[in-house]
């Protein structure tokens, strides 16, 4: 439905959670043909990496804070997030 539908932002919030891999396989590549924007939320930093993530962002302070590193650098963006750990949650 993805690929063929004419809107420019999908939203997506713990998207893989309770898939299985086919599905996910599923999704990765019809995400990768859609042309529009993506605001994505998800713990699933090979999911992220795999759908071309271009910037990455963390809730810190109650805003949003660009990360240095991207999802297809995981030990380096979770040590980036574990740094600066604080009591709000994080997003990815």
């Amino acid at each position: 439905m993805v690929s063929i539908s004419e809107i420019d932002l999908l939203i997506l919030d713990e998207s893989t959670n309770n898939l299985d891999i086919e599905t996910v396989e599923q999704m990765v590549e019809g995400i990768n043909k859609f042309q529009g924007a993506l605001w994505v939320i998800s713990h699933d930093l090979d999911f992220l990496s795999r759908i071309n993530i271009t910037q990455s962002f963390k809730l810190k302070e109650q805003a949003l804070q660009i990360t240095t590193h991207l999802p297809s650098e995981p030990e380096e963006l979770y040590q980036e997030l574990l740094d600066r750990v604080c009591l709000n949650a994080t997003i990815v």
